[in-house]
């Protein structure tokens, strides 16, 4: 998925986190996205993805299979030692997916990544300056506390929320809102279940981008999300809401 970095220097993460903290909401996107897809600011370990099983009940009470392959981590900025994960709206997360050839996850497809994850992190809620850029560094240093003496090339989960796709977007007139789901507890409980009730514009640092391959397995067969969430009958192994259909932010 990921072409090898230039050899030319870029900004660690603790550098990228000091450039934005004089940067408005809407400047600090647009920089994020320029480090991302313009020079190439992205971890290449985080690029690798991992071969997750999705199963459910078709309409007709068949068994379906499939896999997808999420990205092992979220999204981060920086180099392999000194990255920070950070959050996006949910349109800029739009952009690198697409960028990258991914796409962003439902609820369904976050519940098989935990359960398939190799590393399930406690959760590490904060409380205080929730959508300071200074609490997104400090949060990536209590997850890399967490992972201490863990070797890379992990799916790691339980550390962020989601933020995800769900027809609930349109259906009840909220394509101004941003979808939050998951940061699961070790039980399998997550804290936050489905949620529209932040607006598009706002990011904090419990916010996680997780990108998938946006290429599905299913019986030998490839699809995209887009055509899964649209399928009558493979739809479920996506989609584990009352109405699945094709959305994007």
């Amino acid at each position: 998925m990921a072409g090898a970095l230039g050899s030319k220097s870029k900004p660690t993460g603790p550098e990228i986190i000091a450039a934005l903290r004089a940067l408005s909401i809407e400047e600090r996107e647009t920089y994020l996205l320029h480090q991302l897809l313009k020079e190439g600011n992205g971890l290449e370990f985080l690029r690798l993805t991992k071969r997750v099983p999705l199963m459910a009940i078709s309409p007709q009470g068949d068994t379906l299979r499939g896999f997808c392959f999420p990205m092992l981590d979220y999204l981060a900025v920086g180099g392999d030692k000194d990255f920070v994960r950070v959050p996006l709206q949910p349109k800029n997360a739009r952009t690198v997916a697409e960028a990258w050839t991914c796409t962003l996850p439902t609820r369904k497809i976050v519940d098989a990544i935990y359960a398939a994850a190799d590393v399930k992190l406690e959760p590490r809620p904060l409380t205080q300056h929730r959508d300071s850029v200074v609490t997104f560094l400090e949060h990536n240093q209590m997850i890399q506390k967490q992972l201490k003496g863990k070797r890379k090339g992990l799916l790691l989960a339980g550390h962020k929320k989601d933020v995800v796709l769900t027809p609930r977007l349109l259906r009840q007139g909220q394509k101004d809102r941003v979808a939050l789901y998951g940061w699961h507890k070790s039980e399998g409980t997550p804290i936050q279940p489905l949620y529209l009730g932040h607006t598009a514009t706002y990011t904090d640092y419990s916010h996680g981008i997780r990108l998938l391959y946006n290429r599905f397995e299913v019986n030998g067969q490839t699809y995209t999300l887009q055509e899964l969430l649209a399928h009558p009958v493979l739809r479920p192994l996506v989609c584990d809401e009352d109405i699945c259909e094709p959305i994007r932010y």
